[in-house]
């Protein structure tokens, strides 16, 4: 591979969001090479621990020198099965699929970009489906930076439809929990509000309503007073998260419930024996720095490792970017 084209991974930091993106399968990668053979010219390959886990193919048109398509064909090795996809970089976006018997389909995207603001973060979004075989669809999506949900947790059989969602608009805050019990009929099993005109520094009124509940209204604290100096409102990672779990553990348990389903249904073993939860990963790898704690813990996903906190390669690599 000449050094015009490796640069263009470089540039593009291919390697790095591709270990990043590895990690939400539980496969750590540790190392990589060129692999500088006829048949694959252009290729990276991945390893663990000197073994081969994957190979991204950068590709190039037919006409013109060195002129390189944006999308990248990848396979991944993964402990929950075989992974394989387009990484977009103009998109910045990983469109994936995964290989598993007993589904009829299960797909994905992953979209990982650096922040502008702060050049160590990287903003990661993510959106799964998976359909089972009876045609039972479920569906997350786990975004800080896109136009629409923020947290959005959906399974829609031939026979019922329900939804959690978490949005973030114009710095306010709505958590819905609805279903269908009729065709066409929204039946609404939670909804709370927090509006941004209503706060001052140290609270935020919530309005609670349940099902066949009057609507009531309590305050919410915000943690960190730091916060009034941040010039776009309300924050909701500086939200106390405790008060509003509580009313609705109490009042609409029902929703914590459903989230604890679809997190066990993107919960995989890994060689048939130890469990992997596609959704913890999810979940942590979207959320994962201090002040997305009030998204995170809305998720319920339970703690796990990720490879932005501890991957030797991808430290030396972001550590040399900042050296040059």
């Amino acid at each position: 591979m000449g050094k015009n084209l490796f640069s263009k991974f470089m540039q593009k930091e291919v390697v790095q969001k591709t270990i990043i993106f590895a990690d939400t399968f539980n496969l750590n990668i540790n190392g990589w090479k060129l692999a500088n053979t006829l048949e694959h010219p252009y290729r990276i390959v991945f390893y663990n621990q000197r073994m081969l886990v994957g190979f991204i193919d950068l590709e190039l048109y037919d006409f013109g020198e060195n002129v390189i398509k944006s999308d990248m064909p990848f396979t991944l090795f993964t402990p929950i099965g075989k992974v394989t996809g387009i990484y977009s970089t103009s998109q910045e976006l990983f469109r994936y699929s995964i290989e598993k018997n007993y589904l009829k389909e299960m797909t994905g995207l992953f979209k990982i970009q650096k922040s502008q603001v702060f050049k160590e973060h990287y903003l990661i979004e993510t959106f799964a489906t998976l359909e089972d075989i009876d045609e039972n669809r479920t569906k997350v999506i786990f975004s800080k930076f896109s136009n629409g949900y923020t947290i959005e947790i959906t399974r829609s059989t031939k026979t019922s439809h329900e939804t959690v969602r978490v949005g973030t608009f114009g710095g306010n805050l709505t958590i819905e929990h609805f279903d269908y019990p009729k065709f066409n009929e929204r039946r609404y099993l939670a909804k709370i509000k927090l509006e941004r005109k209503e706060y001052n520094n140290k609270i935020i009124p919530a309005s609670f309503e349940f099902l066949n509940e009057t609507c009531y209204q309590k305050y919410i604290e915000i943690k960190n007073r730091e916060s009034i100096f941040i010039p776009s409102g309300i924050k909701i990672e500086f939200l106390d998260y405790d008060i509003l779990g509580e009313e609705i553990k109490e009042q609409d348990s029902r929703m914590y419930e459903f989230i604890d389903e679809i997190r066990q249904m993107l919960t995989f073993l890994a060689n048939g024996i130890t469990p992997i939860s596609l959704y913890d990963k999810l979940a942590q790898l979207s959320f994962y720095k201090e002040s997305d704690k009030f998204k995170l813990d809305f998720t319920r996903a339970q703690e796990v490792d990720i490879t932005l906190n501890n991957n030797l390669i991808l430290k030396k690599m972001n550590a040399f970017k900042r050296k040059h």
